[in-house]
């Protein structure tokens, strides 16, 4: 099942910075530790947009792609595994050999598993 996208393949998006400001609500005291706003100017194609973000937004972006990332290193060896057992199972059903109708139950049940993760 191929899922919807958003980007144009085969074309990078070109991220800047355009500009650094102070927050005026700063003086408050609400932002103390750093008190800037980054506007960054992002181009894909023919696509151009503008985002304001703080330090914050950026701390908790990179916190969520290692958590990403870590999560992505656990479930390739299992990918691997469950592809693995189809191809496995896939080819037993085509030359109809290797496995007695237990077996098969016990390969179709594991298979059904590895397809729900």
């Amino acid at each position: 099942m191929r899922r919807a996208t958003y980007w144009i393949p085969g074309v990078a998006v070109d991220a800047s910075i355009i500009g650094v400001e102070k927050d005026g609500q700063s003086t408050m005291g609400v932002h103390l530790l750093n008190p800037y706003l980054y506007t960054i100017g992002l181009q894909h194609g023919r696509y151009k947009w503008r985002v304001v973000k703080r330090y914050q937004d950026f701390a908790t972006l990179n916190q969520r792609l290692l958590g990403h990332r870590a999560m992505e290193a656990i479930k390739k060896p299992m990918r691997r595994a469950k592809n693995r057992l189809e191809d496995v199972v896939e080819d037993m059903m085509e030359t109809g050999t290797g496995a007695g109708e237990s077996e098969w139950d016990i390969l179709l049940y594991h298979t059904q598993i590895y397809k729900t993760m």
